[in-house]
């Protein structure tokens, strides 16, 4: 990185120290679609571009990041070093700067938050509107902590997200700083894969009275898993809303995802494996605890689920603000790909988990906010498993190498069946599966597309007769965490019920 490049004085406007005075108790976050980091990326320069909505008029904030990631804090690689460009109102040419204790360039060393100084646009953020922050984030030893949750489905649309991952040093921050327009940004092409992987902070914050929302959990509100977008909820509207916690609490306030993949109660209570992230809890006045799945195995009865509820209630961050729960979803293994209910095993904590969900529905005293019911949106309460398509089947049929075409051996498709999973055994390459997205063509074909950018999935191994399963998966996709389908369904039936308990 060129250190002695000089920035636009005109385009930064920082607040000197007058915010750092602001006391704590009078610090809120403000922002929303801030992510904590699962994981690091052993790269040595990312640029991504984040979106966020002003739920009030923003006339100043504060940025924050993590240089720890993951579900025991783990210290990032080295320093971190952060450069930010805010982009506002969206589409405007020039970018405005924030700085870090005077600087363009904030660093922060192995372990550390790194908070920048306070910075006033010479345009009030309105309530109503949408901002972008500009990130270039540089580690000379190669790790770059990162969150899931990418601009998918625009793959290549940086009015929604972008993310751009190198290994070599080189000159994008130049290009990122200094691009005349903001055309030219976005015609900046995502290079991450998977286009489920940024940048965003952590916090955003700012004075304020208003409600915000902090949200806990495990892999399915910290929407893990960036390889395989059929299996997990992923972005699918505007909202650019994912998973669990976020579908249901995103559109009621200011929010930040404390989630990290593989976490639990316990990990986040005990050993200090939480602490960091508890810390910002102070920074909002609602907290969301959707943990519970990762704690079954180590928790012997009801009685030590509750301990742990009422434990992080009790933090220190947490202690007198409202505290939300959720209901637990199904854990189960599947057979024909969660095609049946008869072919789903649940384990052997399910008397636990029902006895959890129960107490929960029922703990007015502990979850004053309220208790959303997540299970009973996608639960078969007859068999505890994971409710199933009803236009599900399981066929045989043909696919021919180099085509993306499902020929059944009897009529079996309608239009019904757009947009949902097939599962081909064998024609994948090397004869593993085949997954992806139906397009229907007639009563015996479909063309199978990739979930997020429509591209065709096309046949590796040619295959006559092959089990295979329509419309699978629609609820879950291995037995824990949620579809797309699932995050539109808590979008549409549990949103509103949420909103109804928040503004009460």
């Amino acid at each position: 990185m060129d250190r002695a490049m000089s920035f636009p004085k005109s385009n930064t406007n920082r607040l000197g120290s007058n915010p750092w005075n602001v006391p704590v108790a009078k610090l809120r976050h403000v922002g929303t679609h801030c992510r904590y980091p699962n994981i690091s990326g052993a790269v040595r320069q990312w640029c991504s571009a984040s979106m966020h909505y002003a739920f009030e008029d923003i006339s100043w904030f504060r940025l924050a990041f993590a240089n720890y990631f993951g579900q025991n804090e783990t210290a990032g690689a080295g320093n971190l070093r952060v450069t930010t460009g805010l982009e506002y109102p969206v589409n405007r040419d020039d970018l405005q700067f924030i700085e870090y204790q005077g600087g363009v360039v904030g660093t922060g060393p192995s372990g550390a938050d790194i908070f920048s100084d306070g910075f006033q646009p010479d345009t009030i953020i309105r309530a109503g509107t949408w901002y972008k922050l500009w990130h270039f984030h540089e580690n000379p030893t190669a790790g770059i902590p990162f969150h899931f949750g990418g601009p998918q489905p625009w793959t290549n649309n940086a009015a929604n997200g972008l993310s751009i991952i190198s290994g070599t040093a080189g000159g994008l921050i130049n290009y990122l700083m200094f691009t005349a327009t903001a055309a030219e940004r976005n015609a900046l092409v995502n290079t991450d894969a998977s286009s489920n992987q940024m940048i965003s902070p952590l916090a955003i914050l700012t004075s304020s009275k208003s409600k915000s929302i902090g949200i806990l959990g495990d892999s399915r509100t910290a929407i893990q898993s960036s390889a395989a977008p059929v299996n997990f909820d992923y972005v699918s509207d505007a909202s650019l809303l994912q998973g669990a916690g976020e579908r249901v609490f995103g559109p009621l306030g200011p929010w930040m995802n404390l989630s990290a993949s593989g976490d639990s109660a316990y990990n986040f209570t005990t050993g200090g494996l939480g602490v960091r992230r508890a810390n910002y809890l102070r920074f909002v006045t609602d907290v969301v605890n959707l943990y519970g799945t990762n704690d079954f195995g180590s928790q012997a009865d009801l009685a030590a689920m509750q301990a742990l509820d009422l434990k992080i209630k009790t933090l220190a961050t947490v202690r007198g603000k409202r505290f939300w729960g959720g209901t637990i979803v199904p854990k189960t293994t599947s057979t024909d790909q969660f095609l049946t209910l008869a072919g789903q095993t649940v384990t052997a904590k399910e008397s636990l988990r029902k006895a959890v969900n129960a107490w929960r529905l029922s703990a007015a005293d502990v979850y004053d906010g309220g208790v959303i019911d997540y299970a009973g949106q996608v639960e078969d309460t007859a068999t505890g498993t994971w409710k199933v398509s009803a236009a599900g089947s399981q066929v045989t049929g043909n696919m021919t190498v180099g085509s993306n075409t499902f020929a059944a051996g009897v009529d079996v498709f309608s239009p019904s069946h757009n947009g949902q999973v097939i599962y081909v055994t064998g024609a994948g390459a090397s004869s593993a599966a085949l997954i992806g997205r139906m397009v229907y063509v007639n009563s015996k074909q479909v063309n199978i597309v990739n979930a997020i950018t429509g591209a065709a999935v096309n046949c590796a191994t040619a295959v006559t007769a092959a089990v295979t399963y329509v419309d699978c998966r629609k609820f879950s996709a291995d037995g824990t965490h949620e579809t797309q389908v699932t995050g539109k369904l808590y979008s549409a039936n549990l949103a509103p019920v949420a909103a109804a308990a928040f503004n009460r």
